[in-house]
Formats: structure tokens, C-alpha cells, sequence
């Protein structure tokens, strides 16, 4: 390739084999090779002088020379042209790579998460620093994980600001564990909401460090305010006070939910609570009562079950006598009011909600919010006495409130 001459600066392109290069690496050196002097023009007549050696690969280089090239030894400049490239091939030939690792890294697990909510922070509220109080906010980069464990064999965990992940690839799974484990802090009497299906988004945690990796939220949740408090945190908090959570505290949260939800038909039950306290919060009476009453009917179905077994019914009469379709639960209700197993303002309060639960279905009757509070309130009651958070045995029959 010939040198290309121009007024005070001469680049000198060679090539062995130029046209083989990627293209942006040609449209690169076209540009250098166009581009105008910048200063003081150099006279032609000066000697040239080396302002830049750059080697592409062990077929190209460019160098960048300010002067008259023409003026130069052109043998001379050819032989330091093979020399360079003879020096370039000699270290390529004598380049060992890098031995590969002793043993491939650990895949991250793919699973999903979201933010608890209302926000809590986990072991304690972080103090915010002087820059913090000058530019305002908190910075909440990076996050820090304060929580991992297990939960139901799944690898689970929490950062301080409350964003929880747990290593299950597949959504909705996800979604109900995490909703299970909400579940019970509600029994407790504190405020969560539950976790949408598509308010969970993919998240991946690192085997070995237990960090949490790439994760989102959707921006249509209510629980995106609390992303974007982390990447560009306002002068205010979105939420200025939450509950804190001490480690010690959120662990046995985990630990406890493990249990009480080993029972399939109590974990849905509890799943159902959550929905009902969300969609009342919501003000979706009508959603919170029917869900609420779905907890309550299960529950009568299991204590009528139970009723018969103790009576020595015989197993298919017993199976006869629970099945639904058959035996309706406004049949429970009378026969276990009979049976002295519910007392009589109990049974007076479960054929007013059974006959709401009835118009609902049938004519679309609306519902007020004190109905739907005291249909959550005796759902609430069953399931805290069935997971012992209440001061009774686990499975009595205490129907409402």
C-alpha cells in the first residue's frame, strides 16, 4: 500500500492482507488517515518523526508519523516495517494462555423475588451518612445481604431493605411460597400485602456468596417505588417509616412458616388469608369476603370430619357425608349446631355470612367493609388458633370471632 501524503502529517498505513481486517478496524484507520492537522502545520520539508506505532492483530499496523516521510531511508523504514512484525509474530508464537481453572465456577440459581411490603428494614435502619444528609436520601448501592437460608428445601435470601428472593425457577411456585411466609407475619397482626404474580420478577442468587444477582420489579407494583429509592433516592423516602426487623426476628419468621405450612390444605388456607387482608386494604370488599369465607367453609368441612371420625362413622359413610356436592356446608353448619360443636351466636353469625356468601354468588350483592373485616377477622381467628399463634390448642373449633 502507498503512503498517503498530506500537508504537515503523514500517516503511513501498512497492510498484509488490509482488506482481511474487521470492518470497523478499516473504517478506523480511513478516519485517521482523513483526519485534518490540528495546530501548528508542520513543513513538508522537516524530518519526519514517529508520533505512533499501533499493531492490529499479526497481520496490520498503522503508524502515525508527523513530517515528510518521502525524505526518509525507505530501505531503513522497511526493514524496522519486518523486523516489527517479525517481533510480533515471535511473541505470539511464544504466548502461553492462561491455565484453565481447577474446576468450573458454581452456575447462579435462577429463582424469583420482590420487595416485602409496606417495606420493612431487616436487622436495623441504616443511619444515613453525612453525604447522605447533604445531597439528601440514601444511597442504597450496593445492597447489602443480611439474611440466607432454606426454606422448604429452596435456598433463600433477604437484603436490609427487604428484598427477599428465593430459588424457585418457576413464578407462580414462587409467588406462593414467598405469599406463605407472608402469611404468617400477618397472623402476627403486621401489615403485608401479598406478592401478585406479576409483581415477582426472575431473580438470580449466587450459590457460594449468597448474593442476590440481576432481579426486577415490575413498574406497574406498587413495590417499584422501593426500586427506585435504591438507584435514585429522593430527598424523601417514599416510605419514611417502616418496621425493623431484627435478624434473630425475620429467622424464626422463616423458620416458623417452614413448619406451620408442611399441611398443604393449611398453607392454601393461609395463602387465602393474605389474598382477603390484601384485597380489603384494597378496598375489594366483595374479593376479601368471598375469599375470607372460603377460609372459614374449609374449616368447617375439617372440623365436621373430624366430628365423624371421633363418632366411629365408618370410612365411606364418613367420605359420603363430607363431600361437598352432596353435603352442602349450610348441611355442616345445621348438623354441627346440633351436635353441640358450634355455639349458637356462632351459628347465627356462620348463616349470615353463608347467606351473603349465597346473594354474592347469585344476585351480586355488594358487600360493605364491615362485613368484609368480620369475615377476615373470623378466617384470621381459625388459622392463628390451627398454627398455635393464639393462646389454644392447635385444630379447636373456633369458628368466628
Amino acid at each position: 500500500m502507498e503512503p498517503t501524503h498530506s500537508k504537515g502529517r503523514t500517516p503511513y498505513l501498512g497492510n498484509a492482507g488490509f482488506s482481511n481486517l474487521p470492518r470497523h478496524h478499516r473504517e478506523m484507520l480511513y478516519r485517521y488517515s482523513k483526519r485534518p492537522a490540528s495546530g501548528t502545520l508542520w513543513e513538508t520539508s522537516r524530518k519526519s518523526r514517529v508520533r505512533c506505532q499501533i499493531f492490529l492483530g499479526t497481520e496490520a499496523f498503522v503508524w502515525y508519523l508527523r513530517g515528510d516521510v518521502s525524505k526518509e531511508d525507505h530501505s531503513k523504514l522497511a526493514l524496522e516495517i519486518i523486523q516489527g512484525a517479525k517481533d510480533q509474530a515471535r511473541a505470539a508464537k511464544n504466548h502461553k494462555p492462561p491455565p484453565p481453572p481447577l474446576s468450573e465456577p458454581n452456575p447462579p440459581i435462577n429463582g424469583h423475588g420482590s420487595f416485602i411490603f409496606p417495606p420493612i428494614w431487616i436487622g436495623s435502619e441504616p443511619k444515613p451518612t453525612f453525604r447522605e444528609k447533604a445531597m439528601g436520601g440514601r444511597l442504597r448501592f450496593p445492597q447489602v445481604t443480611i439474611f440466607h437460608g432454606t426454606y422448604k428445601g429452596r435456598l433463600i435470601v433477604a437484603n436490609d431493605d427487604g428484598f427477599l428472593a428465593i430459588g424457585e425457577n418457576d413464578r407462580v411456585k414462587a409467588a406462593g411460597l414467598l405469599n406463605e411466609i407472608m402469611a404468617v407475619r400477618l397472623l402476627d397482626g403486621k401489615d403485608v400485602f401479598s406478592f401478585r404474580e406479576q409483581e415477582v420478577g426472575e431473580a438470580t442468587i449466587d450459590p457460594v456468596t449468597k448474593q442476590i444477582g440481576s432481579y426486577g420489579v415490575t413498574s406497574l407494583s406498587l413495590r417499584a417505588r422501593l426500586m427506585e429509592e435504591r438507584w435514585n433516592p429522593p430527598r424523601i423516602p417514599v416510605y419514611e417509616k417502616r418496621d425493623v426487623v431484627t435478624v434473630d426476628q425475620f429467622k424464626a419468621w422463616i423458620e416458623r412458616a417452614d413448619r406451620v405450612t408442611q399441611d398443604p390444605e393449611l398453607a392454601e388456607s393461609l395463602r387465602f388469608l393474605l389474598e382477603a387482608y390484601t384485597h380489603l386494604e384494597d378496598s375489594a370488599y366483595m374479593e376479601s369476603f368471598v375469599l375470607s369465607w372460603l377460609v372459614v367453609e374449609k374449616h368447617l368441612y375439617t372440623v365436621w370430619k373430624r366430628f365423624l371420625k371421633d363418632e366411629g362413622v365408618s370410612r365411606p359413610r364418613r367420605d359420603k357425608l363430607a363431600k361437598p356436592g352432596g353435603w352442602t356446608v349450610d348441611h355442616v353448619i345445621e348438623s354441627l349446631s346440633l351436635s353441640k360443636q358450634i355455639a349458637s351466636d356462632e351459628y347465627l353469625k356462620l348463616m349470615s355470612m353463608k347467606s351473603l356468601r349465597n346473594d354474592i354468588m347469585h344476585e351480586g350483592e355488594r358487600v360493605s367493609k364491615e362485613q368484609a373485616e368480620q369475615a377476615f377477622e373470623s378466617a384470621a381467628r381459625i388459622l392463628r388458633q390451627r398454627t398455635g399463634t393464639m393462646d389454644s390448642q392447635p385444630g379447636d373449633a373456633v369458628l368466628t370471632s
